[in-house]
């Protein structure tokens, strides 16, 4: 594998010059990861697409009660909107079977006021065994620098008996063709099948989305699966758009006092599916 730079963006790819994803990580909002890319050339990934400018692909977020870090807009009369500011790379591995690097960031309001976390963020990939799936481990760890309380959206998603699931955290917008009702996709939740419905909400050690791919024919399919060490609920979507996250806020509020750390670890599989016989 290799770790490269271009304006701005940390490129991972194979030696053989295949694309894994491409790591933003001096966004005005926050750093994300895309395309996220299959050993054989499929996406499964979204950027900025129409109907929300703020989903950016791979990305973790998370609001408070006056900085709203998700959204990239103000939603609410008593919050402004944030940034997670680049403050700087440690321990850059830039080839070898596993690539990455640490980055540390400042989350503020945009304009640099409200310094409210200093964060740690580790991000690496290397290629399955078999080459069928590229291994991503992206790893967290927040300081509180003042007083503060991870808050729930108000469009937070209900489940069946009323409970609200949250979606700040980790979270991955999947490509359209992966999401609404033509979508010919499948979830599976610690390696079971499982339906949207009753994976909101739940606890999952794994979960695992695949879908059918325009563009080809006969049709390929590809997916994602995260795994936590950590238990967060799963927030998913399969309409009208395809969404996952996980994290630490997702089924209530939670206070972090000054001084307080909260750390995550995340492993992420993008991997080729089957082909549908003719």
């Amino acid at each position: 594998m290799r770790l490269t730079e271009e304006e701005g963006t940390l490129v991972f790819s194979t030696d053989d010059g295949r694309l894994a994803g491409r790591y933003g990580y001096d966004d005005p909002f926050k750093p994300s990861l895309h395309p996220l890319t299959t050993p054989g050339g499929l996406t499964v990934s979204a950027f900025m697409p129409h109907d929300h400018k703020h989903h950016r692909a791979l990305m973790y977020a998370l609001r408070t009660p006056d900085i709203n870090f998700w959204e990239e807009r103000q939603t609410r009369p008593e919050e402004v909107v944030g940034c997670q500011a680049h403050q700087g790379f440690e321990n850059i591995v830039a080839q070898g079977e596993e690539v990455g690097f640490a980055q540390r960031l400042l989350w503020s309001a945009a304009d640099g006021s409200l310094p409210t976390f200093a964060e740690r963020r580790s991000v690496c990939c290397r290629l399955a065994p078999g080459g069928g799936a590229f291994r991503w481990e992206w790893s967290t760890q927040i300081e509180a620098l003042r007083d503060t309380e991870l808050v729930m959206s108000q469009w937070s998603a209900p489940r069946s008996g009323g409970a609200l699931v949250n979606y700040h955290g980790l979270g991955v917008r999947l490509p359209r063709e992966f999401g609404g009702s033509m979508a010919k996709a499948t979830v599976r939740l610690d390696d079971s099948p499982c339906e949207v419905a009753a994976a909101l909400g739940s606890l999952p050690r794994l979960i695992e989305y695949m879908a059918a791919v325009d563009g080809f024919w006969p049709v390929r399919h590809a997916g994602i699966r995260i795994g936590q060490t950590q238990p967060n609920a799963l927030f998913i979507l399969k309409e009208p758009f395809a969404y996952l996250s996980l994290g630490p806020s997702g089924l209530a509020p939670r206070q972090m006092r000054r001084g307080e750390a909260l750390a995550e670890n995340y492993h992420i599989e993008i991997f080729d599916g089957p082909t549908e016989p003719q």
